[in-house]
């Protein structure tokens, strides 16, 4: 078995790094045959880490189908999923990462007239209420300069490197959000380096999507053994300036406002049909569904989620696995997790 990747996005907001395990011991426990996976598909992408688990774990998986609705996911689908280790056995990934790095270093040191990019005019200036920031400039520029001149627009791996940098680079934990709230001015740069993502099996094929979930669901075939969901559980407020930052450094998509979002699991008037929706459509194109929602804070109930599944959808053996894990290293506060499994047989 492959190690874990040497990167974890761990400052995306809600990502799924620190469950991993209680994700797998619940798949295990709950009696699904490990062997018998061939075909999974995870409808909220997102950073990746959950079917990147599954294309680790699964021994004999063959088909990981990937969709999200972000246009910058598509670059961290492909960075995850689109390479396999040779590259690092070699160690051509990780020269190829730090020729980028040099290369965009000496672009910002040696090139007065460079005055960088999005990052660099919208996230390196100093809040005059809050009086912070969330780059220091110089590494503002040197992210700029790797997704705006380095970086190959096909060299999908050393852009999701890049997109980790960027997080490690930011001034507070959480997400780029937290940083306009962490009340001090950072004034010496974080060091800036291109970490190494670590591939899965070239035996594995890929299929991408990005689209609403709930559209996709007719396109999918219909031999999926395992089918994840983790879909958004109250509002995107929190995630806009992540969402923005990546959507305009990857492709110059400037993202619409919050409140013309239709994506209907944001709102409490519509999450339930919507999920009810779903979740019977798919029931012939899968033999188990896994369902992560935080047990606090979520526009829908667990017990909720229940009744869906059992009374309205007709799963059968649905069951309920609860965590509480520290939400970042040294913080008491706790995520609350919920993963509810359910078989469509």
């Amino acid at each position: 078995m492959q190690s874990n990747p040497t990167f974890s996005m761990r400052r995306y907001l809600g990502n799924k790094w620190r469950l991993q395990g209680f994700l797998w011991d619940s798949l295990v426990d709950y009696g699904i045959e490990v062997d018998g996976v061939h075909t999974v598909a995870d409808l909220f992408f997102g950073t990746g880490i959950v079917m990147h688990m599954f294309c680790q774990r699964f021994p004999n998986l063959k088909v990981a189908i990937c969709n999200d609705c972000e246009p910058y996911t598509q670059t961290i689908m492909r960075g995850r999923l689109c390479h396999n280790d040779r590259d690092l056995d070699s160690g051509k990934l990780s020269k190829r990462l730090d020729k980028y790095s040099r290369e965009a270093k000496d672009m910002v040191d040696n090139d007065k007239s460079y005055n960088g990019g999005y990052i660099t005019h919208h996230m390196s200036k100093v809040d005059p209420i809050r009086k912070s920031r969330m780059f220091t400039c110089r590494n503002a520029k040197i992210l700029d300069a790797l997704f705006e001149h380095i970086i190959p627009k096909t060299d999908h791996v050393a852009k999701l490197s890049a997109m980790e940098a960027m997080l490690r680079t930011s001034n507070g934990m959480g997400n780029f959000q937290s940083a306009m709230h962490n009340n001090r001015v950072r004034k010496t740069d974080i060091p800036l380096q291109l970490p190494v993502p670590r591939g899965i099996s070239g035996n594995i094929r890929t299929v991408f999507h990005c689209q609403l979930a709930e559209k996709l669901i007719r396109n999918l075939p219909n031999n999926i053994d395992v089918l994840y969901i983790d879909p958004p559980y109250n509002t995107k407020a929190k995630y806009y300036a992540f969402y923005e930052a990546f959507n305009r450094v990857l492709g110059g998509e400037k993202q619409k406002n919050i409140d013309d979002d239709k994506h209907s699991f944001l709102h409490k008037s519509t999450v339930e049909d919507t999920m009810c929706s779903m979740l019977c459509e798919l029931k012939p194109k899968c033999k188990y569904v896994a369902i992560s929602y935080p047990m606090e804070g979520g526009n829908m109930s667990i017990p909720k989620l229940v009744d869906i599944l059992t009374s309205e959808c007709k799963y059968s053996n649905v069951k309920v696995y609860t965590a509480a894990i520290p939400k970042y290293r040294q913080e008491m506060n706790l995520i609350r997790e919920a993963l509810v499994l359910a078989s469509t047989r």
